[in-house]
């Protein structure tokens, strides 16, 4: 899934967003939260990228790549999830992402 029709028009940016099965996230002041249902398909986990590990760019990851990667949807699951998107506020200092491989999924680095 990707995040055409999620972000609102003005947003001319990537966004750096976390990804929990829950509206609040435990550690991390946010700027926002958008809740999601995934139905992710099997050609997500051979197709899909992913940007970053723990943070997310949304410019460059697929939504149910992103949610396999961080745990909170299971690889190669294509029941419906509900997931909560959670967009960090933008600073200098989180401009860099990480790559990583976690739960079957290789993520690239961006900087």
């Amino acid at each position: 899934m990707s995040w055409a029709g999620l972000l609102s028009a003005s947003t001319s940016r990537p966004l750096r967003f976390r990804l929990s099965t829950s509206a609040a996230f435990p550690t991390l002041p946010t700027a926002g939260t958008l809740p999601v249902t995934l139905r992710c398909s099997a050609s997500t986990w051979a197709t899909g990228t992913v940007v970053g590990t723990a943070a997310y760019r949304s410019a460059d990851s697929d939504l149910c790549a992103a949610a396999t990667h961080s745990g909170v949807i299971p690889f190669g699951d294509t029941s419906n999830h509900s997931v909560f998107v959670h967009e960090q506020a933008a600073n200098a200092c989180n401009e860099f992402f990480l790559s990583s491989l976690r739960n079957g999924v290789l993520s690239s680095s961006h900087n």
